[in-house]
């Protein structure tokens, strides 16, 4: 990066004009490989050239690095189906609704909205997906939230695996929610 203003006017008396650059990749860089600090000087192409030197302002409103930030939201937990909770294998939720409403909660760092994708695949078969369903509106950060009314249809006996994922309003993605396995049991029902 090279720049030079100078004095406006050739007035030395003025203020000489600021100047600026993109910092974003290279504060990203640091970021994505896990560093915590940076430093950043001004050095003129010869630093004995008395009207080419540069330096920091010594005013504190005049010397600042603006960083915009986004932290992905955090990975979805308190799985719940129908208000039974999760679980897999001989703990996997048992019911009797074919149109059960699963539920999660995730919390952005940053407080931005989130959208919930739940995706379900055959009960052992975590790669055949069978049905997905993405909330249509941002919710509010740490809010319980569903999937639409009869987004999941099942048939009787039927046994899924879902889980859930979300991405902020600014477009981050949380990982992946752990597994709830669940399967419907009309005849269940009936000895409850």
């Amino acid at each position: 990066w090279n720049v030079a203003h100078g004095y406006p006017n050739c007035n030395p008396a003025s203020d000489p004009a600021p100047v600026g650059w993109d910092v974003g990749p290279f504060i990203q860089g640091l970021v994505s490989n896990g560093n915590q600090t940076a430093t950043f000087g001004l050095r003129a192409d010869d630093e004995t050239d008395a009207y080419a030197w540069k330096k920091f302002s010594t005013d504190a409103n005049s010397t600042y690095l603006i960083v915009h930030y986004n932290r992905p939201p955090g990975t979805p937990h308190n799985l719940d189906s129908d208000g039974h909770g999760c679980g897999t294998g001989a703990t996997a939720v048992a019911t009797a609704n074919t149109s059960p409403t699963l539920r999660a909660v995730s919390d952005d760092p940053d407080g931005d909205n989130l959208r919930y994708h739940f995706q379900w695949t055959g009960q052992g078969q975590p790669t055949q997906v069978i049905g997905d369903y993405t909330t249509p509106a941002n919710v509010a950060s740490g809010v319980s939230t569903p999937t639409g009314p009869g987004a999941l249809h099942l048939q009787d006996g039927q046994g899924i695996s879902w889980h859930v994922q979300v991405t902020d309003s600014v477009g981050a993605t949380s990982a992946w929610s752990d597994r709830s396995e669940e399967h419907t049991s009309e005849l269940q029902s009936h000895h409850d």
